[in-house]
């Protein structure tokens, strides 16, 4: 909970102090560059020209497949079918602290 508040009054400071758009009459930092920004929807096609970004693109694509896609539905039972672990292993577990 301290750390929410060392943050806050961290960002606070830097906005109000250092970072501050001094052309703006509210607190607010400048504006960045607009190849900085992330991409639009509607801009994605016109980005997917460069090859670079669609290697990166395809790339961060195929490793987002593989780690959700594989990992939660392979390694899962199929639907209906009981997991191998149940509440018996739960209470021999829970019988076998409680006399130790």
């Amino acid at each position: 909970m301290m750390m929410n508040y060392v943050a806050f009054r961290l960002v606070e400071y830097l906005i109000s102090g250092p970072l501050k758009d001094p052309l703006a009459s509210t607190l607010q930092t400048r504006r960045i560059a607009p190849e900085a920004e992330l991409w639009t929807l509607a801009a994605v096609p016109e980005r997917l020209k460069d090859p670079w970004n669609a290697l990166v693109v395809g790339w961060s694509s195929g490793w987002w497949w593989r780690l959700f896609s594989v990992r939660s539905f392979a390694a899962s039972p199929p639907l209906g079918a009981s997991k191998p672990r149940g509440s018996a292993g739960s209470f021999t577990w829970a019988g076998a602290l409680r006399q130790a």
